[in-house]
């Protein structure tokens, strides 16, 4: 083997251990999200309308789930006011 081969074997392999380890610290350092869960249109006001929706399906949901009366009503306004929201902030898109 010659010196030009050796020397590009050893490039090579300098070459693949720095691009090894960019890719080990990136998998311990970058966050992974899945491109479905970004969403451009949220804001604060659409997480605090998620956060109630939330709570009071929860209080729903601990009430026996009823189909009617004001744990349903609020539940209900609720997921209305979350769904009106998100689609008000994608039409300013």
């Amino acid at each position: 083997m010659d010196i030009d081969a050796m020397d590009n074997l050893c490039l090579d392999d300098l070459y693949e251990g720095i691009v090894s380890s960019v890719y080990d610290a990136s998998v311990q350092t970058v966050v992974r999200v899945k491109s479905t869960s970004l969403k451009p249109f949220w804001n604060e006001e659409l997480d605090s309308l998620k956060q109630l929706a939330i709570f009071w399906r929860n209080v729903w949901v601990s009430a026996g789930r009823p189909g009617s009366g004001y744990v349903h009503q609020l539940k209900c306004s609720t997921e209305l006011n979350i769904k009106k929201g998100i689609r008000d902030a994608l039409c300013r898109l």
